[in-house]
């Protein structure tokens, strides 16, 4: 993760540390589940799990494909949520880690 933030009891905080798992899908080898753990700058943990719900891939002008994966988030002790996930390739990027993952 390159950044993000927490927003608890009306607080937003940013995130100090956060470890993030990507399950990829062996079919489509797309995002099928994340975990995150973070802390943020008052210490306060989060712990949360992502299931991918529907994705679709865009052209990037020829050069590149954008992933978005709609998920469906379960966050301790706050219950359901939902987002996104955004993954930006390069084609020849996408076709090394494509070849890499079977």
């Amino acid at each position: 993760m390159l950044s993000g933030y927490l927003v608890r009891d009306g607080r937003l905080r940013r995130l100090i540390t956060a470890r993030r798992i990507n399950e990829r899908d062996e079919r489509t080898d797309g995002v099928a589940r994340i975990i995150l753990d973070a802390v943020d700058t008052d210490g306060r943990e989060v712990h949360a799990t992502a299931d991918a719900v529907s994705r679709m891939a865009l052209n990037g002008s020829g050069s590149g494909l954008t992933v978005n994966t709609m998920l469906r988030w379960s966050v301790a002790g706050a219950g359901t949520g939902w987002g996104e996930d955004q993954e930006v390739w390069s084609l020849p990027a996408r076709r090394e880690h494509g070849a890499a993952a079977r």
